[in-house]
């Protein structure tokens, strides 16, 4: 290869490529977009954002302060339609940042020399990379909603960009290097553990590339480590040193509360929220890796696979030493990053942890397409043009078609559905106890966002269990929900707090007692009172295991329970009202990679169960006169059956629920 040839593969790219990658990509999130909330943390991440409070640990700043900017500067449609169309289209301009990188790996020194295409064939190969990553199921799906993982995309293909960029030559002062310590520092104020997967990937290359390519002494790079260090801790500083000033808004959603430093020092390290790390043992793991299976063929088809390890292959060959140090860098970023995902324990979202995973697999594939076309000499100049457009069209085209339905929220109605259908059989003025966070979270944005249903109160029974700050915001909203238990609410909250402060163990049976007590008053006081109460069904659960009986009476009522049913004379006619107006989740049409929504298709089935089986008693215990025909009641029992059969076709259903499903008369 000539000189002028090398230079010209090196040269800056001669096709765009940020704008038609970011361009297709946002074409494509926009239409598949969710327009309203969707499940996980979404509710509680619109509310932070509209309102400007502090979300859960370690408090996303970066992604509250933007989209306060978003929400409220966009006028188009509901809160959460404009926040995830900010997620769309900080996901496509990731996607666009990560072709220009690719791009730039391409013209790396001895890579160039390995390379027979063109400059506009490189930039050819960058596009199709940069859209089949776009296109990859976990991009597809985390750029849809309202979460903070599309945003910590478009930091981290700024930072790798800037990254490996930054030349081994230049000063602690250069521009790239500056830049990747901003990026870095709001990263780490967006999404911390990411960010440092990322960041520790950019800092291996420097030290390949200043150490072994530059041949520069160890204490040059150690002084220009720490100062990038410190511009990235200062940034990061600044934003965090918001959360205060936000928890001060008067929000309504404020997790930990951190208005002093002990508490928001708590806050950002997560210190009550740690998951302690293998806690479900190696079945935990076989678990994380059959999860991992099952998720990664989905994210890069057979033929991606195949060229990303042809890629590895060729830059382990004849990528050159600096070829084989940004491989090596990228390979740690991916190695870590598979790790780190390994043991993160929240099923809903690990498939977010992949992110740099699948960026590593995107840039292989790059490599992997640049070797086996530009090799092939003997297809022709001609061959070797059809064989790139194959090769950089063909994948993405195949992952828009295989994933367009799984990945299409266009009609995502279920989390939203299912909170309405909650607040249905929620009687005026009434109480809702739950731990599903799956409902909690969009109510939340439902309630204080759309303005939907304010008579009703709902509590987390997890956080009220371990939450000193959530029992006091709640007291304070509601003070008549503690009436008739405010000894008990004061002496618990002094345990909670000792525990908060770690002078009380976890295993102190005085927590458990007090808790246990709180419940008893809390809920005769609120019997007495004659203030509706239903539950989700974790919540009878949750109370057994403290000793406190709320099922004895139960009678479920839709999606809820109600602990303490009054008689009714129609029971029939109310659960087929029920099933009317309260049981309109759209869950039948498939959303295989949602696991929020299958979570929620799970407890939809289980509670038709529950009706079914709780109609059928009724038709056949001795009724008094005026009530329900039987005729009505066998009417609702078999129509809650045929929902639960319908929404999960595949389980073991109890053996009382069988006659139902079979014709009438038999």
């Amino acid at each position: 290869m000539t000189s002028s040839h090398r230079e010209r593969l090196a040269s800056p790219a001669r096709l765009p490529i940020f704008a038609p990658v970011t361009a297709l990509s946002f074409a494509a999130y926009a239409r598949t977009v969710a327009p309203g909330v969707c499940g996980t943390d979404t509710g509680e991440l619109i509310l932070a954002a509209w309102t400007g409070g502090v979300a859960h640990p370690p408090g996303f700043p970066l992604y509250v302060l933007s989209g306060w900017l978003v929400s409220h500067g966009l006028p188009l449609g509901s809160v959460a339609l404009r926040l995830n169309l900010f997620s769309a289209a900080c996901m496509a301009a990731g996607a666009g940042l990560l072709a220009r990188l690719i791009r730039a790996t391409l013209a790396t020194g001895d890579a160039a020399d390995a390379s027979e295409l063109s400059p506009q064939a490189l930039d050819l190969v960058a596009i199709g990379a940069g859209l089949a990553f776009s296109f990859s199921l976990v991009p597809w799906s985390w750029a849809t909603v309202s979460e903070v993982y599309a945003l910590n995309v478009v930091l981290m293909s700024a930072m790798l960009l800037c990254g490996f960029r930054a030349p081994a030559a230049a000063p602690a002062g250069d521009r790239h290097a500056v830049a990747v310590a901003v990026l870095c520092g709001a990263g780490v104020a967006n999404h911390l553990l990411l960010t440092l997967v990322v960041g520790g990937a950019i800092g291996l290359w420097w030290l390949l590339s200043w150490r072994r390519l530059a041949g520069r002494p160890w204490r040059e790079i150690g002084l220009r480590l720490a100062r990038l260090g410190a511009v990235a801790t200062f940034t990061a500083a600044i934003l965090y040193g918001a959360l205060p000033l936000l928890a001060r808004s008067g929000s309504p959603v404020n997790w930990g509360n951190p208005i002093t430093l002990e508490r928001l020092w708590w806050h950002i390290s997560g210190k009550q929220y740690q998951v302690y790390l293998l806690a479900d043992g190696w079945g935990g793991l076989r678990s994380a890796f059959a999860y991992a299976a099952s998720l990664l063929p989905r994210a890069l088809p057979i033929p991606g696979v195949l060229l990303a390890v042809c890629g590895i292959h060729w830059r382990l060959r004849r990528g050159g030493a600096a070829g084989r140090a940004q491989l090596a860098a990228f390979a740690a970023m991916a190695a870590v990053d598979f790790l780190l995902a390994m043991l993160y324990e929240i099923q809903f979202d690990r498939s977010a942890y992949y992110l740099p995973l699948v960026s590593f697999a995107a840039i292989c594939y790059a490599w992997g397409i640049t070797w086996v076309v530009g090799g092939a000499a003997r297809l022709g100049r001609h061959g070797r043009i059809l064989a790139l457009l194959l090769a950089a069209v063909v994948v993405p085209a195949m992952l828009v078609v295989t994933g367009w339905r799984g990945n299409d929220r266009s009609a995502y109605r279920v989390h939203e559905m299912f909170a309405r259908d909650a607040l249905a059989v929620l009687p005026e003025g009434g109480l809702l106890l739950t731990g599903e966070w799956e409902l909690y979270s969009p109510l939340l944005y439902l309630q204080r966002v759309e303005g939907l249903r304010p008579d009703a109160t709902v509590i987390d029974i997890l956080l009220w269990q371990n939450r000193p700050w959530y029992l006091d915001q709640q007291r304070a909203a509601h003070p008549a929900l503690l009436t008739g238990a405010e000894r008990e609410a004061d002496r618990f909250l002094e345990t909670l707090r000792a525990f908060e402060r770690g002078e009380v163990s976890p295993g102190d049976r005085t927590i458990a007692h007090r808790y246990s007590r709180l419940w008893r008053a809390m809920l005769g006081d609120l019997r007495r009172r004659s203030v509706p109460v239903r539950v989700t069904g974790d919540v009878l659960g949750h109370l057994a295991s403290f000793g406190v009986d709320a099922q004895r009476e139960a009678a479920p009522v839709g999606v809820l329970i109600d602990p303490w049913p009054a008689p009714s004379a129609n029971r029939a006619a109310e659960l087929l009202r029920v099933r009317e107006v309260a049981w309109s989740a759209p869950l039948a049409r498939p959303w295989p990679d949602d696991d929020p929504v299958e979570h929620v298709r799970a407890h939809y089935a289980r509670m038709a169960v529950a009706n079914a089986l709780y109609a059928n008693g009724l038709r056949h215990a001795a009724a008094p006169p005026g009530s329900s025909r039987p005729a009505e009641l066998e009417a609702a029992a078999r129509a809650f059956a045929r929902d639960a059969l319908a929404l999960a076709p595949e389980t073991a259903w109890p053996p009382a629920l069988q006659p139902l499903l079979a014709p009438p008369g038999r």
